[in-house]
């Protein structure tokens, strides 16, 4: 086995370094596009404290995830209303069929004395 193989390439280093980077910063790992040199960045000037859980919701991936979980939830709750929907016109319409008459002939008028 070649050393060079063994000895990770400082190329390498860098990327996985600046992917790191990305985690730690809460951003996608695809968003910075080149962490080079470009001097000491300026810290905010109010740090954002919280507890752990609102920190994690605050990640760009956490809060897609949300996303995707609170459309899914939606959805079924949208497809559940569509049935309870269905089942009452069904229901009521059941009812109706129900009611009426069972001959559906038109009645003939009451007959009036002849005086």
């Amino acid at each position: 086995m070649n050393t060079q193989a063994v000895i990770p390439s400082p190329t390498t280093q860098l990327r996985q370094g600046q992917e790191a980077l990305r985690v730690l910063l809460g951003m996608p790992p695809s968003t910075l596009s080149d962490l080079g040199p470009s001097g000491i960045p300026v810290s905010p000037p109010q740090i954002i404290v919280g507890i752990p859980a609102d920190l994690l919701r605050r990640r760009p991936d956490v809060r897609s995830a949300e996303i995707a979980d609170n459309v899914r939830v939606q959805d079924a709750q949208f497809q559940q209303l569509l049935l309870n929907c269905q089942n009452t016109v069904l229901s009521a319409q059941q009812d109706v069929e129900d009611n009426l008459p069972a001959s559906r002939e038109p009645r003939s008028a009451p007959r009036l004395p002849d005086w």
